[in-house]
């Protein structure tokens, strides 16, 4: 009884030694795997990442973080693994030369990554915007863009009020982001409109009709105060400049007498009234006939064969328009204008040429051009028609 009693005490003592050594091990796990696990919290700036993804290179291992930026990856082998964070816009961190023990939970803690991702020397959350490098507490708030540029917490602040009443797109204020607006009650009026001869300053640069405006006229200047400008000399402008005149054409500036509302005084060697002919309503060419520009009929008072009237006929033009217009009739009248009646033909290896009417072979050439011609009707075996014309200029009048 004794002994049974020794025996009874014993076991009940290596039962709560194994309880005791049960109870020690990380309550976790079971004590039969062969992997462990581990977790962490990742965050941006003091913010979790929702959603991102939190891996190891070239491997099955990998989690998504909830919305504390929490995470845990299960059944990960023994061995020392980079840990790499990414999110949508890239990869956030990474957590190096992490050690992984079997039957055990690794906790890598807060990962706090603060990126300056714009580059502009601030992150969140003094940078209000990490996405835009002219967002930043030192940058100067913008008026009228509704953006807070300074992280101030607010934007515009300090700003006038602007106002586009016109609706062209421009401000009627300074430092409203745009060019000022000097007239926002007319929408034609503004930094971007086109200058006009009107008075009005159209663009807004303080100047008035400046040089390009349109509607600018070309001036004259006047220096015999004639009324009649040198066409030489000439300027752009919305108004008559001092010295100037609307009127050019004066082909002697020095002169008064000689513009184009002078009188042409014949023999005095001049060309009066700058219509580029010298002494004009004389007889220039000596044909009997004035020029039609000085009332009379002739149309080109160099040339003597050119003249009303003319009967005669030229195989050479003359150096006016039409240039066998010797009669100044407004056309070219051709002295022949007949087509030849004509047959070839071959007959035991003869060719005969039979001409029935006389004239041009195959076509009326043009005044002064030379074409094939038969002077006389035949009938005869001696070539072919071809080799019974000859060659004839057309004459005209």
């Amino acid at each position: 009884m004794f002994i049974s009693k020794w025996v009874a005490l014993l076991t009940a003592f290596g039962l709560f030694f194994f309880s005791l050594n049960a109870n020690s091990a990380s309550p976790n796990y079971d004590k039969t795997r062969e992997a462990g696990d581990v977790i962490g919290v990742v965050q941006i700036c003091s913010q979790g990442i929702s959603d991102a993804q939190v891996y190891v290179r070239g491997s099955s291992f990998i989690a998504r973080t909830n919305s504390q930026g929490q995470f845990k990856i299960s059944y990960m082998q023994e061995g020392v693994f980079d840990f790499v964070i990414r999110n949508e816009s890239g990869i956030v961190g990474i957590i190096p030369q992490v050690q992984v023990l079997k039957k055990q939970t690794v906790d890598l803690g807060l990962h706090n990554f603060c990126l300056d991702l714009d580059g502009d020397g601030y992150t969140p959350p003094l940078d209000c915007d990490d996405a835009n490098s002219s967002i930043n507490p030192a940058a100067t708030d913008v008026c009228g863009d509704g953006i807070d540029n300074d992280c101030s917490g607010a934007a515009d602040e300090g700003c006038l009020v602007c106002t586009d009443v016109d609706l062209d797109g421009f401000y009627a204020q300074a430092n409203c982001n745009t060019p000022l607006d000097c007239n926002d009650g007319n929408p034609a009026i503004n930094p971007l409109a086109t200058e006009v001869c009107d008075g009005v300053d159209n663009n807004c640069n303080g100047q008035t009709d400046e040089t390009g405006s349109i509607g600018e006229q070309t001036y004259y200047y006047d220096y015999d105060r004639d009324g009649f400008g040198d066409p030489t000399n000439t300027q752009f402008g919305c108004s008559v400049p001092v010295d100037y005149v609307a009127q050019g054409g004066d082909c002697d500036d020095n002169d008064p007498t000689t513009n184009p509302a002078a009188q042409e005084i014949i023999g005095d060697g001049i060309d009066n009234d700058c219509n580029g002919i010298t002494d004009e309503g004389s007889d220039l060419d000596a044909d009997g006939h004035l020029s039609i520009l000085h009332g009379g009929g002739d149309c080109n008072d160099t040339d003597p064969r050119v003249k009303p009237g003319q009967t005669n006929y030229f195989s050479s033009g003359s150096n006016h328009s039409p240039a066998y217009d010797y009669n100044c009739n407004g056309t070219e009248d051709k002295l022949d204008t007949q087509l030849a009646d004509y047959t070839d033909s071959t007959v035991f290896f003869l060719e005969f040429c039979t001409v029935t009417q006389t004239g041009w072979k195959d076509t009326v050439p043009a005044c002064g051009s030379t074409a094939r011609y038969f002077n006389s009707t035949m009938s005869n075996a001696s070539g072919t028609c071809d080799s019974n014309a000859h060659n004839k200029t057309q004459s005209c009048r």
